[in-house]
């Protein structure tokens, strides 16, 4: 886990680290999304692609919801640097696609299905 705050020294109060950034991105994954889908995807990694060539430390973390399944968290604080670019299969409007297509390794490695794919 990332800390957003410097460690307390000689009895004073955290203070916030001025060099790092935290982002949090929510994305929207149900089925109305699924006709700017893509725009979405290169939205997000043109985004991200900004974010790792700026200076400092940042961290992202990436929910998706929707009104089904309230949210998935995909990237839990996780630095910026190691958070890979968004693409279909990693990325999905909800009932638009199958359960081939998704590569989420939590559902691969376990059997379930998708909630994308209900």
């Amino acid at each position: 886990m990332v800390s957003l705050f410097n460690p307390t020294t000689n009895g004073q109060e955290n203070q916030m680290k001025l060099d790092y950034t935290h982002m949090a991105v929510i994305l929207d994954r149900t089925g109305s999304m699924e006709s700017i889908r893509d725009d979405t995807i290169g939205g997000f990694n043109a985004f991200l692609n900004e974010q790792k060539q700026q200076p400092g430390k940042a961290s992202l973390t990436l929910v998706q919801f929707d009104s089904q399944d309230p949210y998935e968290v995909i990237h839990q604080v996780k630095t910026i640097k190691e958070v890979p670019k968004a693409h279909q299969g990693n990325v999905c409007a909800k009932g638009y696609h199958s359960p081939a297509r998704c590569n989420r390794s939590r559902y691969k490695r376990s059997g379930e299905v998708c909630s994308g794919h209900e």
